[in-house]
C-alpha cells in the first residue's frame, strides 16, 4: 500500500488545489478496490490546526493529521 500526504496551507490558500488531488486519489482508489478488492492508497490530508479556513472562513478543512 502507498501513502499519500496532501498538505494543506494555512492562510489564503485555494481550496481546489487540496479538494481536487484528494477527491481524484479517493475515487482511483475505490475503482482500484472494486478492480482488486484491496486498497492501493492510504490517503489523508496534513495540516498546522485542526481546522483551517478558506475564502474568509466560507469553507474549512479538517486535516487528518
Amino acid at each position: 500500500m502507498k501513502h499519500v500526504t496532501i498538505l494543506v496551507p494555512e492562510g489564503n490558500g485555494n481550496l481546489s488545489s487540496v479538494i481536487g488531488p484528494y477527491i481524484i486519489l479517493v475515487r482511483a482508489n475505490e475503482h482500484w478496490k472494486n478492480k482488486t478488492g484491496q486498497t492501493l492508497l492510504d490517503i489523508e490530508l496534513a495540516g498546522r490546526s485542526a481546522n483551517i479556513e478558506f475564502n474568509n472562513g466560507l469553507f474549512y478543512a479538517k486535516p487528518h493529521t
